[in-house]
């Protein structure tokens, strides 16, 4: 059992990183949309989203 709960703590810690990281994402996509409407550039780009996907 404790080999259960401390797997389980590694596990919410990985999720803990996971969300700081997510969050961290998220803030430097404000500034892409904001350098984008900035610059008259269409928010989304096409090519960009394909690529990403291949990647993954």
């Amino acid at each position: 059992m404790d080999k259960l709960l401390q797997c389980r703590q590694k596990i919410d810690e990985i999720d803990t990183k996971i969300i700081e990281l997510f969050e961290a994402r998220m803030d430097v996509i404000k500034d892409v949309v904001a350098y984008k409407l900035a610059n008259n550039m269409p928010v989304l780009d096409a090519s960009r989203e394909v690529a990403m996907l291949e990647k993954i």
